[in-house]
């Protein structure tokens, strides 16, 4: 019966309001790290980021497989993404599979349309079960390509000079979606660039950090989700801006990182993170994301990083796990 209810509200979700939530399963995340920090759309160099702000694979330094799972409508459907990405020369490719779906869903006969008699006949002859049971599933298939770009900026001020990167970063993701008898097709691309300075050197200090600004527009072809039959919806342009600083905290043999980032699509969210790392093996984090609060840990092993974060949306009580390996 529940799993019939969560049918109800797919549907209604996915055809009354098509127009307004078309590839909506698209807007839940990727990656317990950069949930837990708000999103993070400014910080991060774990291949997972690359929902986030693609232009941040860039940053990557070796191959690194990763995988998440997330139960959701308190384990009645379930969230799963694995990717891997890889560096390049100055750059970095990766392939990342989403897929979020319900299965056994019930499927009930239209007893709007019987008659008294007709209703009983069928309850009474299928012994109360229902016809058949079918599913819905939501899939997208993300290619990333990030690149780093490196440059000097001579300001000619007693001979003054500052490194700077600028990533940048590309999505092309495939995405297709099944509900009951109705497919549909779609293709998007998103597109980031960041710039990222040392402090140390902008006002020759020695322990100061890092600054780093991202601009990221999610589906700025208006991704077209095609249904067939001349019914087609499209996701709008969002756009995202992050703004996030890294320090060390070398007495305490600590990282921090904090980050205050935007984004609008439909309404605007202001949202913010922290993540602090102990010997760069324990992290802890805590941000606030679309007005909800978001609580996180991670643990790095040898080549393994394994995180886990809390969420409590609308719909159930969210437990984000995610483990990725470097090669």
């Amino acid at each position: 019966m529940s799993k019939y209810i969560v049918f109800l509200i797919l549907c209604l979700h996915c055809f009354s309001f098509a127009a307004r939530y078309a590839g909506e399963f698209l807007e839940l995340g990727v990656g317990p790290r950069q949930l837990a920090m708000g999103g993070a759309v400014a910080t991060g160099n774990q291949a997972g980021s690359f929902y986030w702000n693609p232009s941040l694979l860039s940053r990557i330094k070796n191959i690194e497989i990763h995988a998440m799972y997330v139960p959701l409508f308190e384990g009645l459907g379930s969230y799963h993404v694995a990717g891997a990405a890889m560096p390049i020369t100055g750059a970095a490719v990766g392939i990342h599979w989403l897929r979020v779906g319900i299965d056994d869903i019930p499927i009930w006969p239209d007893y709007t349309k019987l008659s008294i008699d007709e209703r009983q006949r069928v309850i009474r002859d299928r012994n109360g079960l229902p016809i058949g049971v079918t599913t819905d599933r939501e899939d997208a298939l993300f290619f990333t390509f990030a690149k780093l770009n490196r440059f000097t900026a001579e300001f000619g001020w007693s001979y003054f000079s500052l490194p700077i990167e600028v990533p940048i970063g590309l999505n092309v993701k495939l995405i297709r979606m099944a509900l009951f008898d109705k497919n549909a097709n779609g293709i998007g691309v998103d597109g980031a660039v960041g710039l990222r300075l040392s402090l140390n050197d902008l006002f020759a200090q020695k322990h100061l950090g890092e600054i780093n600004l991202s601009v990221v527009a999610n589906d700025f072809t208006k991704t077209g989700i095609n249904w067939g039959s001349g019914v087609e919806d499209a996701i709008p342009l969002k756009l995202r801006y992050g703004l996030g600083y890294e320090q060390p905290i070398r007495p305490l043999n600590s990282d921090l990182i904090v980050e205050l980032n935007t984004e609008k699509k439909y309404e605007y969210y202001v949202n913010w993170g922290a993540e602090l790392t102990y010997l760069r093996t324990v992290s802890f984090r805590m941000g606030l994301r679309k007005n909800e609060f978001v609580y996180g840990v991670g643990v790095k092993y040898w080549k393994m990083q394994l995180d886990y974060t809390y969420q409590k949306p609308e719909l159930g009580t969210n437990h984000w796990i995610g483990v990725s390996v470097g090669i």
